[in-house]
């Protein structure tokens, strides 16, 4: 359904043409992050050592993300001193916290609103924003995901610098590092359910809002430029910014560059999404 709606993009914050809405970008991009868990599992190995009871324990955290088969490395005094590993599954936690915290900052920014911001979604509402303000609403479940992100990025600055401090034979700080990598894992488990149960799962697209913006918006203007060039859209642009008025005001009713059928002809969902420059 979401394909079918279209909704203005943005690049640097500037209006350009337009695109499908559609929800399922943000699980792409966190399945990449996922895949990344599955690069270190070769890094990931048990030892026989003094901290051989931390290390099982993250061992069985991680299986849980990754599903992997645990064995013994082939140099087991480097293994005892060398914490690469930890760090790998640190930055594995740290790059899906990343992506996490893109998915929500867009959408706490399409669901803005609902009079004065995008408002191109709604989110599930939670509870009331403000004991202030009546009626506010907060995006509450991104916003606790974000915090939940942040966390994990700071754990992860933790284990680097205790993998870092080992001297010699004996990392003697797994034992922090093993509080900071099951905190990662906790936190980013428990706000992706989240996220996923009580947002992505309730979003309901604002359609007849996105077609508004769309269609006022300044950036369809591209559609026009093989049919008069690059500077004479600019111009026209340029005049609906100063003015005020649209698009259609512009070409159709004053300038008479198209009639209201070759309008209808050339601003069609397919060729606002895809289009045809044809000369």
């Amino acid at each position: 359904m979401c394909r079918f709606i279209k909704q203005p993009c943005r690049l640097i914050y500037a209006d350009c043409c337009p695109e499908c809405i559609d929800i399922t970008q943000f699980v792409s991009h966190n399945q990449k992050a996922f895949l990344c868990f599955n690069d270190f599992t070769e890094c990931m190995c048990l030892y026989s050592g003094f901290y051989s009871g931390v290390t099982l324990y993250l061992f069985c955290l991680a299986a849980v993300i990754s599903d992997f088969l645990a064995f013994f490395y082939n140099d087991l005094i480097a293994a005892t001193s060398d914490c690469g590993a930890y760090v790998a599954l640190s930055s594995a936690c740290k790059s899906l916290a990343v992506k996490l915290t893109k998915v929500c900052n867009d959408l706490r920014l399409l669901a803005s609103g609902p009079r004065t911001g995008l408002g191109e979604i709604v989110l599930p509402q939670l509870q009331p924003g403000s004991s202030i303000m009546p009626g506010k609403v907060n995006p509450v479940i991104p916003e606790v995901t974000n915090q939940a992100a942040f966390l994990a990025i700071g754990l992860d600055t933790s284990v680097m610098l205790a993998a870092s401090a080992g001297q010699l034979e004996l990392n003697v700080m797994e034992p922090v590092i093993s509080f900071a990598l099951y905190m990662q894992m906790k936190v980013l488990t428990n706000s992706c359910n989240a996220l996923r149960e009580k947002c992505i799962d309730g979003i309901v697209v604002n359609a007849k809002h996105c077609e508004d913006l769309v269609m006022g918006s300044l950036g369809i203007i591209t559609v026009l430029k093989p049919h008069f060039g690059y500077k004479p859209c600019a111009n026209i642009a340029r005049e609906g910014f100063l003015t005020g008025k649209s698009l259609h005001e512009l070409i159709v009713d004053e300038k008479k560059m198209l009639t209201q059928e070759q309008w209808d002809k050339v601003f069609t969902h397919d060729n606002l999404i895809n289009p045809k420059f044809e000369q």
